[in-house]
């Protein structure tokens, strides 16, 4: 019987930006009734204490910023059938996240970025590799061939994203038991 292991990213996309601008006009009008008193001269020069009305008007525009989706906001998972512990150092199980990644017009102009989040796994000491339901093996996330740091923006361009693996590290000297295994981490497209 094959063990199958499943391995999910989570994708988050939000980003919505608010532009406001206001403005505020102030004028007189005589046929306004302010309840103030004043005298106006021959040379038409006013004295006294006299109020006015004012008008104040506010403008306010919705700016949408940029947004990119990640496969549709869906999960990616990477599935491996079968895994010989022996063979997990050699780099033998890595798998391609296949994903589609669309962005606005208005995210030209932008810089965009990757972050990756999970829960570090113990012992491996590398900010790099994320914790699985096995004590000694891990999970990393691959950019381009090069393991993601967790909590960091990685630059990418909009226009060629990069490719995603999942590639399945162990400690060294450790010894794994066989049995069923998964691991989370959590993507997050950030904009500058």
């Amino acid at each position: 019987m094959k063990k199958k292991s499943l391995i999910k990213i989570f994708f988050l996309i939000i980003f919505l930006q608010f532009n406001s601008t206001s403005f505020a006009t102030s004028t007189y009008e005589d046929s306004v009734s302010d309840g103030c008193k004043y005298n106006e001269d021959g040379d038409g020069d006013i004295s006294g204490s006299c109020g006015f009305s004012s008008v104040i008007v506010l403008r306010t525009k919705l700016e949408v910023g940029p947004w990119c989706i990640l496969n549709n906001n869906d999960s990616l998972n990477a599935v491996f059938d079968s895994v010989d512990p022996n063979k997990i150092s050699s780099m033998h199980y890595v798998k391609e996240l296949n994903y589609d990644f669309v962005c606005s017009d208005s995210s030209v102009g932008y810089n965009v970025f990757f972050n990756l989040d999970g829960v570090s796994a113990n012992g491996f000491n590398d900010n790099k590799t994320i914790t699985t339901t096995v004590d000694g093996l891990g999970m990393q996330i691959l950019m381009d061939g090069i393991p993601m740091p967790l909590r960091q923006s990685k630059a990418i361009n909009m226009a060629s994203p990069p490719k995603l693996e999942v590639l399945l590290v162990k400690l060294e000297n450790k010894t794994l038991e066989g049995d069923k295994f998964s691991g989370t981490a959590n993507m997050t497209v950030v904009y500058d």
